[in-house]
């Protein structure tokens, strides 16, 4: 059997950094100072650490949603509400299609802040391509981004590459599409982006402590209908003993789980800058979903989709 990833497909909806689908709620209105410490949310009865003079608190779990088209099409399996079998039932067979490498193709990715509000202030990004790992040739040079956070860049077909998000207040952030440009090729789910001060709370919140002269990876494992996947572990042999492997357990990343759950969202904290390449796998028999490969930037948050590759 031989599975064609559709092109013209979308990647499931997510939310995607270290405040994934929302993870904090803010208190109240956020135009009003509400606190200069932890101590005055709790002397107003409100929950949560005080960020940015507002008392801001870890959300109630959601779930990821699939946006319309699909993940891998194949005949007589896959598709919305299918069984375990069938979710997994492209593993080995992928093929993606060869782009035209003379034809010009978008590639398009929304962005927001935390709770799907508007993106922060004063945004720039650039879209570069892995050849590049410092962006010193940007493909697509420093754009401000739209208050609506949707981008479109035109590329040749056939390119790898990433996108960078800077600003004065956000934690720079990357995501890495792997895939090779295509007409009517996916595009990424919503990427979160957070500010300086709220992925310190989070951070605190998770009692991770960061280390500057490294980054974070985080990432999202998708199964053959484009889902979000549960009971998958992720694994990097460019991760060293100074890195900490976690997965989101609703909404807060936690250490001490093995696999991912409903919304198949995970990471490793503390990477070590350089290249890397990231593997999933269904934690129950072992079998290989994908693998992804990105960089990692001191201080830069790292996002990338491991959806079901081609077998090399």
């Amino acid at each position: 059997m031989l599975v064609v990833l559709a092109t013209g497909m979308r990647a499931p909806f997510f939310l995607f950094s270290m405040s994934l689908l929302g993870a904090c709620s803010l208190a109240l209105d956020t135009g009003q100072i509400q606190c200069e410490s932890d101590a005055d949310c709790s002397e107003r009865g409100l929950a949560g650490a005080c960020v940015e003079e507002v008392c801001t608190e870890i959300a109630s779990p959601q779930t990821a949603t699939t946006g319309a088209g699909g993940g891998a099409t194949s005949s007589g399996s896959g598709g919305a509400g299918g069984d375990e079998a069938d979710k997994w039932a492209c593993l080995g067979e992928v093929v993606w299609p060869s782009p035209d490498t003379q034809a010009f193709v978008t590639i398009t990715a929304n962005f927001a802040g935390v709770g799907g509000n508007p993106p922060p202030p004063d945004l720039t990004y650039r879209f570069c391509g892995t050849v590049d790992p410092n962006c010193d040739d940007p493909l697509v040079d420093d754009t401000p981004m739209p208050e609506d956070g949707k981008v479109a860049v035109e590329v040749k077909g056939g390119t790898i590459g990433y996108f960078e998000i800077t600003g004065p207040t956000l934690r720079p952030t990357m995501l890495f599409i792997n895939r090779p440009a295509d007409v009517g090729s996916s595009s990424p789910g919503v990427v979160t982006l957070v500010t300086n001060a709220i992925y310190d709370a989070i951070v605190l919140q998770a009692s991770f402590t960061t280390d500057e002269t490294r980054g974070t990876l985080l990432t999202i494992t998708t199964d053959c209908d484009g889902a979000p996947a549960a009971g998958v572990r992720i694994e990097s042999a460019d991760a060293d003993a100074e890195a900490t492997r976690f997965y989101f357990i609703g909404l807060v990343p936690k250490p001490e789980e093995t696999v991912t759950d409903v919304g198949g969202l995970g990471g490793i904290f503390n990477f070590p800058a350089g290249d890397g390449l990231v593997e999933s796998f269904i934690d129950a028999d072992g079998r290989s979903i994908g693998r992804a490969t990105f960089r990692i930037r001191p201080g830069w948050l790292t996002n990338v989709d491991i959806q079901p590759t081609p077998v090399d």
